[in-house]
């Protein structure tokens, strides 16, 4: 929202300056016009003259310095989205793994209901991960079938069945992701 509130004031910023541009452009042709129906020379007008010039070549330079700078600016605020999905992708692996974890302790604690549903809510997790990192693809969405034995067995009350090969995976993923 910021980066958008942010263009558009550069943008109107631009525009005021090309406008003050024109305008200063405007002025110095009217001035040049006058000059040159004086027939004789004017030392006044002369300064006028040379002030005009100085003002559009500052003016000039500020223009180039700001669309400088807003190039710059969307670079970088590609950069930082890109920074920003990044840590997206990894954040959904470690809520997935996390969920892995806290379906395994509920298991442990013998709340096979609890621990069932845990540990079914971190398949999109999952699957969405398997997307995202297409080298762990096969591994990550593999586990689909394993997640679901899992939560079949602890919704029967067979708690015996274990989550080392879920979150095994997962952990091989993240340390890839976080080297």
């Amino acid at each position: 929202m910021f980066s958008k509130i942010f263009q558009v004031a550069t943008f109107v910023l631009v525009v005021w300056l090309l406008m003050q541009f024109n305008q200063q452009s405007s002025q110095l042709s009217l001035q040049t016009s006058l000059l040159q129906q004086q027939a004789m020379p004017d030392p006044q007008a002369n300064v006028l003259q040379k002030d005009s010039a100085e003002k559009l070549t500052t003016l000039d330079g500020k223009v180039d310095s700001l669309v400088n700078n807003q190039a710059k600016q969307a670079s970088s605020e590609k950069k930082l989205q890109a920074f920003q999905v990044a840590q997206d992708k990894i954040g959904a692996l470690r809520k997935a793994y996390t969920l892995v974890l806290e379906a395994e302790i509920q298991r442990h604690a013998e709340n096979g209901e609890g621990a069932a549903e845990t540990l079914k809510s971190s398949k999109e997790l999952i699957w969405k991960s398997g997307s995202n990192y297409p080298e762990h693809k096969k591994a990550l969405q593999g586990l689909m079938k394993d997640i679901d034995m899992t939560v079949g067995a602890w919704t029967a009350g067979r708690l015996r069945k274990d989550t080392k090969p879920i979150y095994s995976v997962l952990k091989q993923a993240l340390n890839k992701q976080d080297k």
